[in-house]
């Protein structure tokens, strides 16, 4: 999912009066769910395995921190009368 996609769900939601805090819990379950089914998925033999299971961790959080923060962007843009900010939202 890419930056503008997770604004326009985060501009979509607030269209639709639904509140940044559903929104953000939303992600957030998403998150862990996903890490849920890949943890019972998973089946670590080694030392190698382990060091991959924690790089994908990481590259999990860096992804839902985006969609969370990018999300709430959408939002804060949607509310906002000036919405050329949402182009200039950088991280």
């Amino acid at each position: 999912m890419s930056r503008n996609a997770t604004l326009e769900i985060g501009a979509k939601r607030a269209h639709q009066h639904v509140p940044l805090s559903q929104l953000i819990w939303a992600i957030i379950l998403t998150k862990r769910n996903l890490w849920d089914f890949m943890q019972q998925e998973a089946v670590l033999g080694s030392a190698c395995e382990i060091s991959c299971e924690l790089e994908v961790e990481r590259l999990l959080d860096q992804f839902f921190d985006r969609a969370l923060y990018y999300a709430a962007v959408g939002t804060s843009v949607h509310a906002s009368p000036n919405r050329c900010s949402m182009a200039s939202a950088v991280v």
